[in-house]
């Protein structure tokens, strides 16, 4: 696992620069504390991969909420999902094929208004044949939240990859960068 967080690593360094350019150091982010906003995050996070609870969106997405991954092109033919009804039916979709959910966070960032969580999925797949759950599936990601001046989570970006390889974090930019224009 370690060998895989590697690319990680050298990503967020790259995303570094970008933290501060797209930063507005003056301005406090709905009077929260840092740990506020990282709780926030990792509730919201949970609240749509682990509990599948889409009361979530409405407590702390914004109303313009953009949600971006790399897949979504593949899932949902958008490489972004915009909007709470979006987010719903995404929530509704993961927790629908996946049963025995679990999200372990491996490292936390924030910084002004940007959250950035490392973690790792566990679950069994559940097939659209026989709606028999699988074995055990693993993965890590990583994911980008940015909170609104009203304390609401307006974007989340990331990429999820296999942990035993760290394959494809170098497409994270690309993620970042398209989640803010219109849909390839």
């Amino acid at each position: 696992m370690r060998r895989a967080l590697l690319p990680l690593v050298l990503v967020l360094v790259a995303l570094a620069p970008g933290f501060a350019q797209d930063s507005t150091t003056e301005r406090q982010v709905a009077s929260d504390t840092t740990d506020g906003i990282v709780a926030r995050a990792q509730k919201y996070f949970r609240g749509i991969y682990v509990s599948g609870d889409p009361a979530i969106i409405d407590e702390l997405a914004s109303n313009n909420i953009a949600i971006s991954y790399p897949i979504f092109e593949q899932i949902y033919g958008k490489f972004t999902l915009r909007g709470k009804d979006d987010a719903k039916q995404l929530c509704a979709n993961f927790t629908r094929k996946f049963e025995d959910r679990k999200i372990t966070f491996l490292e936390v960032i924030a910084d002004d208004d940007k959250v950035v969580l490392v973690w790792c999925f566990e679950g069994r797949w559940v097939s659209t044949g026989d709606d028999r759950p699988s074995g055990p599936v693993q993965w890590a990601g990583i994911s980008v939240f940015r909170v609104n001046e009203d304390g609401k989570i307006d974007k989340e970006y990331g990429l999820e990859t296999d942990p035993d390889t760290g394959a494809a974090f170098s497409r994270l930019l690309a993620s970042e960068r398209t989640s803010d224009g219109d849909n390839r």
